[in-house]
């Protein structure tokens, strides 16, 4: 059964979603981890596409059930927080929509 975040991520960026494994696909946690870990890929190869993933992400977040909230801040965010750096912090946040910017803020002091 594909859930909101799931269906989400195929309608708006198909082309990494159709390359996922079904054990990548399993739940929502672990979609989010690999378009977390993809999001961290383009960040450090510094391409503009990552703007695309984060303003997905700020649409499921929008429309968001409590538990997909949670997943979006618990397996996403808290997946690029491990490898966030203090001297790229800042940049990463202005690749951010406003929105999204004070949850990852939230996700970093939590971690």
């Amino acid at each position: 059964m594909k859930t909101g975040i799931k269906q989400t991520f195929e309608k708006w960026l198909p082309e990494i979603y159709s390359n996922l494994h079904a054990d990548e696909l399993s739940n929502d946690y672990e979609v989010l981890r690999v378009f977390a870990e993809h999001t961290i890929k383009l960040m450090q190869q510094d391409d503009e596409n990552v703007t695309e993933i984060l303003k997905i992400v700020n649409l499921i977040y929008k429309k968001a059930s409590l538990y997909e909230r949670n997943a979006v801040e618990n397996e996403f965010f808290t997946t690029i927080a491990k490898s966030e750096t203090a001297t790229l912090l800042k940049y990463h946040l202005e690749l951010m929509p406003q929105e999204l910017k004070g949850i990852y803020i939230k996700t970093i002091i939590e971690n």
